[in-house]
């Protein structure tokens, strides 16, 4: 498989840097009810979907599922884990439950295996998202942009759930062979332990509709990361079952 590598300088905008202090950062006031109705913009099957259930830490953003423009999470919190210029970045937000348990990911990555792991792109807003969308389709055509970036409302970012993750090991890149290193072979095989997932698995490029991302993981709590795991799955055939 051709190995695409994806430069952190592309998500400069999203990884500031700054000194360790953790502050809860309020969604902004347009964000959507949660409460919000289930809504199709298609009248066979749904194409763009907007999520009733956004705030669930199941909640499956694809292809087909998206997200409303003005969602932003109301309980996004900055991590304490080290980004790629190893500070922490008040500019790297996840929703909290996932932060807390993404910092036990690292520190236990740290305490058994002597590994580091870096954070690279947490939450992203659909109007961030959109500008790197755009980019990489400048850049490489749409055709190629689908296989690896989310059209706008369409990433998991979005939700506040997903970590990009790295290491020294591929010199702090995005890159495919992250999953042939030790830190992310330590990490597929025990992000289930803290709630995550390898969202994008090697080998299910069709049915995730996404190139293998060893880099991606996403929070969906201990017990489906674990059936996940165990059994092989992706989201979509663990929420079908």
């Amino acid at each position: 498989m051709e190995k695409y590598i994806f430069f952190v300088s592309l998500l400069i905008v999203l990884t500031g840097c700054t000194k360790i202090g953790t502050e809860r950062i309020d969604a902004n006031k347009d964000k959507i009810n949660e409460s919000m109705l289930l809504e199709s913009t298609t009248e066979n099957e749904e194409d763009v979907t907007l999520l009733s259930d956004v705030v669930s830490y199941l909640v499956l953003v694809n292809k087909e599922k998206g997200l409303p423009s003005t969602y932003m999470p109301d309980d996004l919190v900055v991590p304490q884990v080290l980004n790629v210029d190893y500070q922490v970045s008040e500019a790297i937000l996840m929703r909290r439950e996932a932060a807390q348990m993404l910092e036990k990911l690292f520190q236990t990555a740290t305490n058994e295996a002597g590994y580091t792991l870096l954070a690279v792109s947490g939450f992203r807003s659909y109007e961030a998202q959109a500008k790197l969308y755009n980019e990489y389709v400048q850049t490489y055509g749409q055709i190629e942009a689908d296989r690896f970036s989310a059209q706008p409302g369409h990433s998991e970012h979005q939700t506040g759930l997903a970590m990009d993750v790295t290491s020294e090991s591929v010199t702090k890149q995005l890159d495919q062979t992250f999953g042939e290193t030790p830190e992310g072979q330590w990490l597929e095989k025990n992000a289930h332990r803290f709630g995550y997932i390898i969202r994008y698995p090697e080998g299910r490029e069709q049915d995730t509709g996404y190139m293998y991302e060893p880099w991606h993981v996403r929070y969906v709590g201990v017990e489906p990361a674990t059936e996940i795991t165990e059994k092989g799955l992706i989201l979509e055939e663990y929420l079908a079952n």
